[in-house]
């Protein structure tokens, strides 16, 4: 390979990078925005369930590996909104960075994508039920579910 071509390469994976980790910080600045009075024994829980569900991951085909943390996300979601997604995702993204290693811009390009999906989820949840939690759980299940049909159709476009 040529010094242009390894420069242009070099120079991509730096914008690539860039543009990845502006996407991850302005959800993690949304979520933050928003944060209320969320319940943090919950969302600890659900966070160290998603280090977990990083932890034993399978992989079934090769380099590509299945782990539970979208349901994770999608409880967080349903409990407390954009922050409990926000908090889950970065957890379970993280962890994911330091048990599988990889480089930064691949785990900030799956920090957002998981944060976009997410925030569908948490959207279709504002729009079509009357709040969150479990209390009320009749009145979100038809949202939450078309939150969750959502959601899985916004993350594989946006991997």
């Amino acid at each position: 390979m040529s010094a242009t071509a390894l420069s242009a390469v070099v120079s991509s994976s730096l914008a690539r990078a860039a543009r990845h980790l502006a996407v991850a910080s302005n959800g993690l600045a949304v979520a933050a925005f928003q944060w209320r009075d969320e319940d943090l024994l919950l969302l600890g829980t659900l966070a160290a369930l998603a280090v977990l569900s990083e932890l034993l991951d399978f992989a079934p085909f090769g380099n590509s590996r299945i782990s539970l943390s979208v349901a994770l996300i999608l409880v967080a979601g349903t409990v407390s909104g954009l922050p409990g997604v926000a908090l889950v995702v970065s957890v379970a993204v993280a962890t994911d960075f330091v048990v599988h290693p990889k480089p930064l811009f691949k785990a900030a390009f799956n920090e957002g994508a998981l944060l976009l999906a997410g925030a569908a989820y948490v959207g279709t949840l504002r729009a079509f039920s009357t709040g969150y939690g479990g209390d009320n759980w009749p009145g979100i299940i038809g949202p939450a579910l078309l939150g969750a049909a959502l959601n899985f159709a916004v993350l594989p476009s946006a991997l």
